[in-house]
């Protein structure tokens, strides 16, 4: 079986099992959940390393507990490899020291038979990336054992890029999207001041709220904010749309500076939840 190793045990975040689920654990206690009637379909979290993105990304992670959740569909931005369109990594499983996740193969296969000149099975791609594994402890936490992932990198960050995936996924779901979570893996603004990151990174949280990916898709690819996750969070935010979602909520917002006091070059994180706030019309 094909299993990914861990490549940043030890580094991002703690090797040992148990002090790794134990700062995971302090974080989530540490938030609050969203209260609301509405379904929480996507949410985006951050992939720093766990002391500086954790207590934001504990925020996205606290929403999703309980509900039943049997597949991730994680979607992040690829820091190393270069490739066209995106990358999936279909089958076998992934391994952090908390312990195996297992590749939803069929879903990852419905995906890819999309649209297969955009999507391919690369799990190459994914051999040196931090920006999905980060996520595992807190999902390992949080879910019951033996849901899933459908891990899938971009590298291409365009509306148009975006539009191809997000629809592929929905038409894999068949438009259901009971049990499935969509989750975008991005940090915000990175090595600005303090004040200059907020500045940039309230017009993602701005594109969020309002839920329009178009416009943040616009404001990104002409630098007016910065995300290396800007297409994973287009990407969500448009197949949560086609799934009914309308409603964005930014859980939460800092800085790196906010943990190290260092604020002369910052990267910013948030967390945010996408939701079907509104019943269909008769």
């Amino acid at each position: 079986m094909n299993i990914r190793r861990s490549i940043i045990a030890g580094s991002w975040y703690p090797g040992e099992p148990a002090m790794l689920k134990a700062e995971v654990e302090r974080y989530l206690a540490a938030v609050q959940t969203y209260s609301t009637d509405s379904e929480l379909l996507g949410i985006v979290a951050p992939h720093a390393g766990l002391m500086y993105s954790g207590p934001v990304a504990a925020y996205a992670y606290k929403n999703i507990k309980g509900f039943g959740i049997k597949t991730v569909v994680l979607i992040g931005p690829s820091h190393r490899a270069y490739f066209e369109g995106a990358a999936v990594y279909a089958s076998g499983e992934w391994e952090t020291p908390l312990g195996k996740v297992g590749i939803d193969a069929e879903l990852c296969r419905k995906i890819i038979s999309q649209d297969q000149t955009h999507i391919n099975d690369l799990p190459a791609a994914h051999a040196q990336e931090h920006s999905l594994e980060i996520q595992l402890p807190f999902l390992q936490t949080v879910l019951d054992p033996g849901f899933k992932i459908v891990p899938i990198m971009v590298s291409n960050h365009s509306l148009a890029s975006c539009e191809r995936l997000a629809h592929s996924i929905v038409h894999a779901l068949n438009g259901n999207s009971e049990g499935i979570m969509l989750l975008a893996s991005s940090d915000l603004s990175h090595f600005h001041s303090q004040a200059e990151a907020k500045k940039l990174d309230q017009k993602v949280v701005k594109g969020i709220e309002s839920y329009d990916p178009e416009k943040l898709a616009g404001d990104l690819a002409f630098e007016k904010c910065e995300a290396c996750g800007g297409g994973p969070i287009v990407t969500v935010m448009i197949a949560c749309k086609l799934l009914g979602a309308d409603k964005g909520v930014v859980y939460d917002y800092r800085t790196s500076g906010d943990v190290t006091g260092e604020k002369e070059q910052v990267v910013g994180y948030l967390a945010a939840g996408l939701y079907k706030a509104q019943e269909p019309m008769e």
